[in-house]
């Protein structure tokens, strides 16, 4: 055997052991959620899209990771596969699970490209350093996605907003301009009709930072133009520090300094006025069943409430019968004339939820608590919150079946709850 083809062959065995021994990890990792032939289409997919990458110790440390979320999530094989693809992505940009797992919810119907995630999810890294409030990122993202920008300008715009944190602004105004400007790709505009429209986004902002922030978008913009895949990973490793010291100096800033930041229900997915006309029942119905104070829940107000959002798809960032996320279906539910809490008393994130009312323990849970659970490996991160029903049973919405009701004892809502608080004194039937 000459030189070459004993170069080949060694070759050869190398990639065929290193795949042997990916494939029984692989398998061992998915076993216990997995059946054979799920497991055998995840092993496939993951090593065709990662090659020799998907034999590395971290990504096998991600997808242990990334498993709780995919159980919770009830992601198919194929949609845990495209998480496991993106998230190793991800890894080599620079991007940790931990900034931007909260993203996983938006994949079960999830048709953008592998860079526009990897730009979502640099917005959520960056998000995360300036302590950008959740719902109004969570909004953003909601409304670029019906905007039908691609990731690039959704981070761009990402930073107009994180940028605004410094600024004395009508933050709500400034909300607006950035979904209503932007163009769904600003990589096809000249240099000098994006220096326009960043200008005139940021038209209230001091004019050195207008400037001086417009400059770092235009060569944000240069830098990564026509980059894609491992180029475009590569390039996003290179951060730069000082701009990223400015984000973790934003999010350092004495809250009382930020702008006063509001945004209305419609823009955070509440859409109060079509939610009390779809939930609205007729007295007769119920008996004229209504509750005397906020504070007394009726159960079978409760039941008929919740029965009237079964089956409602999951959208991210929305909380209407169009399509809901965790939190906007506790406000939905909660909210409705039936059972009449105030819009007020209801944080809109799972996260700012689980501080409201008073903490009970998971053996007493009845009706109308909200159950907290966390599918971080942070377990004190609260990643969802549902409502509970009765009988050991709460209603969500699951991001891959829509709002659903389960049981709690189940084993991953068992193993991963966290809390449940309670903002009912009193349970009528």
């Amino acid at each position: 055997m000459n030189k070459s083809k004993f170069a080949i062959f060694i070759i050869s065995l190398f990639f065929s052991v290193s795949s042997s021994i990916y494939s029984q990890k692989l398998s061992d990792l998915l076993k216990e959620d997995f059946n054979k032939r799920e497991q055998l289409l995840i092993q496939n997919e993951v090593r065709k899209k990662l090659g020799s990458r998907a034999n590395q110790k971290d990504v096998h440390n991600l997808i242990t990771e990334l498993l709780p979320w995919a159980m919770m999530e009830g992601q198919d094989s194929k949609t845990f596969a495209r998480t496991i693809v993106l998230f190793t992505r991800n890894l080599d940009a620079g991007i940790d699970l931990n900034e931007s797992e909260e993203l996983i919810p938006l994949l079960s119907n999830y048709t953008g490209s592998d860079d526009d995630f990897v730009f979502l999810s640099k917005f959520y890294q960056e998000a995360n350093l300036a302590q950008l409030p959740i719902e109004i990122r969570d909004s953003y993202i909601r409304k670029s996605r019906n905007n039908k920008l691609d990731g690039f300008t959704t981070w761009i715009g990402g930073r107009i907003l994180i940028f605004g944190l410094n600024e004395k602004v009508n933050y709500q105004k400034l909300f607006h301009r950035i979904v209503i400007t932007l163009p769904n790709n600003v990589y096809r505009n000249s240099e000098s009709k994006n220096r326009q429209i960043f200008s005139d986004i940021m038209r209230d902002f001091n004019e050195k930072n207008r400037i001086s922030n417009t400059t770092i978008l235009l060569n944000q913009i240069k830098s990564l133009e026509r980059k894609s895949g491992i180029s475009l990973t590569l390039a996003l490793t290179k951060k730069d520090r000082n701009l990223e010291n400015n984000f973790t100096e934003i999010g350092k800033m004495d809250f009382i300094l930020r702008p006063k930041i509001e945004l209305s229900p419609e823009d955070l997915g509440i859409e109060v006025e079509s939610t009390v006309v779809e939930t609205e029942t007729k007295p007769e119905s119920i008996n004229n069943n209504l509750p005397t104070s906020w504070r007394f829940l009726i159960k079978q107000n409760l039941n008929q409430v919740v029965k009237g959002w079964l089956g409602t798809k999951y959208v991210y960032g929305g909380g209407s019968k169009v399509g809901t996320d965790c939190s906007g279906f506790t406000i939905g539910v909660l909210t409705d004339p039936l059972i009449s809490v105030p819009r007020s008393e209801l944080p809109r994130s799972a996260r700012h939820q689980a501080l409201v009312g008073t903490e009970i323990t998971r053996s007493n849970i009845r009706e109308g608590d909200l159950v907290f659970f966390s599918a971080s490996k942070n377990q004190t991160k609260i990643t969802h919150v549902g409502l509970a029903v009765g009988g050991g049973q709460f209603s969500h919405a699951s991001s891959s079946r829509g709002v659903v009701i389960q049981g709690l004892s189940e084993r991953w809502w068992l193993d991963r709850f966290v809390t449940s608080r309670r903002i009912f004194s009193k349970v009528e039937k």
